[in-house]
């Protein structure tokens, strides 16, 4: 029996109805995300706070652990690029910038002011600098002019609420003229592009790999969006591609004839890759020092996402009760987890236990307190909702009407 029947290509015969193969690795994109920041909370690189538990074994895991986070985030913002096609169906421009800010904007805010300021504020006690008690300090740190080594307004891992909120607003004024394109000429000027394996899994990702070796040693990722122009080209790119290709029947045809040619391209890379990162093959050798092993890393990273979402497209495109709680949940807990790591991680840090009791505690923490406060706190409460980026709670004289009112699709 094989491992995948790629006989049986599973395209979506209504582009138009929902997508739950994509709301399922939207999930999936979210939760590794999750994963990575407990991972480098660990790992070797520079972040917020540090845990006093490493060493060479223990970074060399958690390097490997971690390369799952560029392709989850290039994977976010494709199917962010999608989802707004599909908007863009239901509402004209101008509405939609209000959704979308609702959406975005309001949860950008509310984190700014009330969900970051911890991470701070422990980034500067594990630092050693002498401060005030929190109240005091988020009633300072938030001001300009404030005498703490930061910038006054720092968004930590919502930077990317902020840059789908201004992508979406960049593009809202010239979606109408992008899809009168593409639905008179775009669509078929792709269609011929996508009949070999070889551009669906080379040919996409040829951009990107131009960014990394035109802008990337010229402009530094910096997470703040008037000075982080190559990571804008990528990640605007990727959002752009994801609403050009959305409704495009020839790339999803494709994904579902060659997904499994990307999964087995995909695992012979990251074999070659681990055993660059394990092995360093020869001195002072790393995934960013040579050119081709960078080249590599994109062409895995695309090729890894081709095969996810032939995958889903296959398997997973229909709705459950589970699917519909996690896409709920996932805005609020993306909000929630990094800072819920950083207050966890600081004090289990300083007990005298070992990593592996460590590792667990902040686990449990961090999994437990997202999604308990999502639930008990979040979830039944209208105010909450707003703020988090959720729409109102239905009542359930609603619920019974939508019940009895049959579904409609968008032609």
């Amino acid at each position: 029996m094989k491992l995948f029947n790629a006989n049986a290509h599973s395209i979506p015969t209504n582009l138009s109805a929902r997508r739950y193969d994509l709301d399922h690795l939207r999930v999936v994109g979210l939760g590794l995300i999750f994963i990575y920041h407990l991972c480098v909370f660990y790992g070797p690189t520079n972040w917020v706070i540090k845990s006093t538990h490493s060493g060479h074994f223990v970074d060399g895991l958690l390097l490997s652990l971690t390369n799952p986070s560029p392709w989850a985030l290039i994977l976010l913002f494709f199917i962010s690029g999608v989802s707004l096609r599909f908007a863009t169906d239901k509402a004209p421009p101008l509405k939609l910038a209000k959704k979308q800010f609702l959406r975005l904007g309001v949860p950008l805010i509310f984190g700014i002011l009330v969900i970051c300021p911890p991470q701070a504020y422990y980034q500067f006690l594990q630092d050693g600098m002498a401060l005030p008690n929190f109240l005091k300090f988020s009633a300072t740190y938030l001001l300009p002019g404030h005498a703490y080594p930061d910038e006054p307004v720092k968004w930590e891992h919502l930077w990317y609420l902020a840059y789908l909120l201004a992508y979406t607003l960049c593009l809202l004024p010239f979606i109408p003229i992008i899809k009168r394109f593409m639905e008179s000429h775009g669509d078929d000027m792709l269609r011929h592009a996508f009949d070999h394996p070889f551009s669906t899994l080379w040919l996409i990702p040829l951009p990107f790999i131009l960014y990394r070796f035109t802008l990337d040693p010229h402009f530094q990722t910096t997470l703040r969006i008037f000075h982080d122009w190559a990571h804008h080209f990528h990640r605007f790119s990727i959002f752009f591609l994801g609403f050009l290709l959305a409704k495009n029947p020839a790339f999803w045809s494709a994904i579902a004839r060659y997904y499994t040619k990307m999964i087995w391209a995909a695992a012979a890379m990251s074999i070659i890759l681990a055993i660059c990162v394990f092995g360093h093959i020869g001195a002072n050798i790393t995934l960013n020092s040579v050119p081709v092993l960078q080249a590599l890393n994109i062409l895995y990273e695309f090729a890894i996402i081709g095969g996810l979402l032939g995958l889903a497209q296959h398997y997973l495109n229909r709705p459950s009760p589970a699917l519909s709680y996690f896409l709920d949940a996932g805005l609020p807990v993306y909000i929630l987890h990094q800072t819920i790591i950083v207050i966890a991680g600081y004090y289990l840090t300083r007990l005298p236990i070992h990593t592996f009791f460590e590792v667990t505690l902040l686990l449990i923490a961090t999994f437990g307190g997202s999604f308990g406060i999502y639930h008990f706190c979040i979830r039944p409460f209208n105010l909450l909702r707003f703020l988090f980026g959720l729409p109102a709670k239905q009542t359930s004289s609603e619920t019974r009407k939508m019940i009895s009112q049959p579904t409609k699709h968008h032609k």
